[in-house]
């Protein structure tokens, strides 16, 4: 979805008509529409009394028809035809309201309802769902302005393109951005949090390599004298190997054993927070338990195969 938003700080309505036009002449544009606030920015709110008596503040979001078309909104009721400049609610608007479904005003309000849209998160998914207003206006008039503009073709190519055509028509200062890299930068957190675990990850497995790998060679040095006697009964360099190797195959097994429910666990707390999350993922950490029993694999078995490769005799002898 290539979506510009632009912000007008200081806006002047009488400027609105000539962006528009300047907009419209750019093959890159799509299509666009004007309003004050979305389901990223959250938009103004207005004041509501609760059944208990306290106060709640609800989001509302104005835009023109294009821009409500631009957002692509599931609309589970529609009544523009006979409602053009109403609200639409979303489920959650009509839980708090204590409306129905089918209703044409907000009862005690005197607000108009020109239908209902799928509930909606502000700002990004980790939200609940809002109790949020969409309210159809095609005149906003207000000190501060929102623009939508949806591009097609190369995506720096039409940034440059607005922000130009923009900048010819006003003196004013204003903001513009894709809403894809607004989102983006909602999930900072989570990004920070994302690669600090993914460098503890690593440096825990480090340490976890060079820890394994010093128990092995430790570990096979001593037993240097009961390698040579077995070879000299008879066993070959692959049946010494495995005898060496299966001690710390299975440490390694039970480790992932006792590790994979605390990892589950864990990763089921973390996901929590999000309205999205994968479900029935368990899958997932068979590879991760594959990678580590073969980078475990990799590790002793260097030293398996030289310490099953010695000569017995030098063994004996060191004995």
């Amino acid at each position: 979805m290539n979506v510009l938003e632009v912000e007008f700080p200081g806006w002047k309505p009488s400027v609105k008509q000539v962006v528009s036009e300047k907009l419209s002449a750019l093959p890159c544009v799509k299509r666009f529409g004007w309003g004050v606030g979305s389901p990223l920015s959250g938009g103004s709110v207005m004041a509501f009394d609760n059944v208990d008596g306290s106060m709640e503040l609800v989001p509302v979001c104005t835009m023109d028809s294009m821009a409500f078309d631009l957002f692509g909104f599931e609309v589970l009721r529609d009544n523009r035809a006979s409602v053009p400049e109403g609200y639409f609610l979303t489920p959650a608007s009509l839980a708090f309201f204590n409306t129905s479904l089918d209703a044409d005003m907000i009862e005690g309000l005197k607000l108009p309802i020109s239908g209902v849209v799928q509930n909606i998160r502000l700002s990004n998914v980790l939200q609940d769902y809002a109790s949020v207003l969409i309210q159809l206006s095609e005149n906003v008039q207000t000190d501060y302005m929102q623009l939508w503009v949806e591009v097609q073709g190369n995506a720096g190519d039409a940034y440059e393109e607005v922000d130009r055509a923009i900048r010819e028509t006003l003196e004013d200062e204003f903001r513009i951005g894709f809403m894809d890299a607004k989102v983006r930068d909602s999930f900072i957190s989570q990004l920070q949090l994302q690669k600090i675990v993914t460098l503890f990850a690593l440096v825990a497995l480090l340490v976890s390599l060079l820890g394994l790998v010093a128990m092995s060679v430790f570990y096979m040095r001593q037993r240097l004298r009961e390698v040579a006697v077995r070879k000299v009964f008879g066993a070959d360099n692959r049946q010494v190997f495995w005898h060496l190797v299966k001690p710390f195959m299975a440490y390694v097994g039970i480790g992932i054993a006792l590790g994979l429910p605390l990892a589950w666990y864990l990763s089921e707390t973390w996901l929590e927070a999000f309205s999205y999350r994968l479900h029935a993922y368990g899958w997932l950490f068979l590879p991760v338990a594959v990678f580590c029993l073969l980078v475990s694999f990799s590790a002793v078995g260097i030293q398996g195969r030289i310490a099953s490769r010695t000569n017995p005799a030098e063994n004996i002898k060191t004995e």
